[in-house]
């Protein structure tokens, strides 16, 4: 007797391990954010702006493509589903259809990572891209200065693009 009652609870101990190992995997699978279609200008399923952060960064957005004619994307996630931050930056700007005049900030918060996918035809030069993002995108992602970041980089695209002295105008027509 005392044979089947460890044998029942040995089965039901298993059972419950088991219920909770695809409750873990399941957990953890759920915060992976794998490449996507962005919805708009500011996609922020990781849920770290607040209404007054968003419209600061749209603000930003806004200004960097009236005074370039360019435009930026902004995505928020947890993580980037094993993916490095140009990886999914990439994949996702593919994914989104974003062409030559349009760039690609991503974040993914929990992981503690980014990525910016730059088109080829961009102006602005690989060299000032970097600048930008170790000066300025770094420091306000390291301080969890989400909307910063953001700022920061439209800010910086912006003064990049004024310093390269290219004709805008002419470039966009």
């Amino acid at each position: 007797k005392i044979t089947e009652v460890m044998s029942r609870a040995r089965a039901i101990f298993m059972f419950i391990l088991m219920g909770l190992g695809t409750l873990l995997i399941g957990a953890g699978a759920a915060s992976a954010d794998p490449p996507l279609d962005v919805p708009g200008e500011i996609t922020d399923s990781a849920g770290v702006l607040s209404t007054s952060d968003e419209a600061r960064v749209q603000e930003a957005l806004d200004a960097y493509q009236k005074e370039t004619g360019f435009q930026l994307f902004v995505v928020y996630v947890k993580s980037f589903d094993g993916l490095s931050g140009p990886e999914w930056s990439d994949q996702t700007a593919t994914k989104s259809g974003l062409g030559t005049t349009e760039t690609l900030l991503a974040v993914a918060v929990d992981d503690r990572r980014y990525g910016t996918s730059v088109p080829n035809e961009h102006p602005i030069s690989d060299d000032d891209f970097a600048r930008i993002e170790k000066d300025e995108i770094e420091p306000a992602l390291g301080n969890d200065d989400w909307a910063g970041a953001a700022i920061a980089a439209a800010e910086g695209y912006t003064d990049a693009a004024k310093d390269s002295g290219l004709p805008w105008g002419a470039l966009l027509i």
